[in-house]
């Protein structure tokens, strides 16, 4: 559908660089050192650079994350009310995963302060794999599946299905 954007694009390492590079103008990367342009411009090394920007008090920079907690935030939200529509627990812990919770500490207090204002009971955790190089995302995609085929087998159990 053409009237949607998935979450990633925007709520991810390439979502920041998205966003940077919406909010700065040529004459914004120009005023850094070439180093610092070359790895603005790549979306891969990008989220690194623009949060050490965010901690220098680099405007751009400070406008791009604080965007980004509000999509973060907000898509968040949207998900988890979703999924306490279909029967999900209100407290639904979210673990972030991959280059983003390198910077875990800059952000995430910011988004579950909003959370705590929208009645969101979720916590949101940096992801504890990242330390075995474990990729969080497959890790992540198995504790769906299993949880979610814990719960057919347990309502079919209940049903007298099993």
């Amino acid at each position: 559908d053409q009237n949607y954007l998935r979450a990633e694009t925007l709520v991810s390492g390439k979502g920041l660089w998205r966003i940077y590079h919406a909010l700065a103008t040529e004459g914004d990367l120009n005023k850094f050192p070439v180093d610092t342009r070359i790895r603005l411009l790549d979306s891969g090394n990008a989220g690194s650079v623009i949060f050490d920007l965010y901690k220098e008090k680099d405007n751009i920079a400070i406008q791009t994350v604080s965007l980004f907690i509000d999509i973060f935030a907000e898509t968040a939200i949207d998900i988890l009310q979703k999924a306490r529509q279909e029967g999900a627990p209100d407290n639904i812990p979210i673990y972030l995963g991959g280059g983003l919770s390198k910077s875990f500490d800059l952000f995430a207090p910011k988004i579950q302060k909003i959370f705590n204002t929208s009645g969101i009971q979720s916590m949101i955790y940096p992801c504890h794999f990242l330390k075995t190089g474990q990729n969080a995302n497959i890790i992540g995609a198995f504790c769906l599946a299993a949880r979610n085929n814990f719960v057919v087998e347990s309502s079919e159990l209940k049903k007298g299905l099993i």
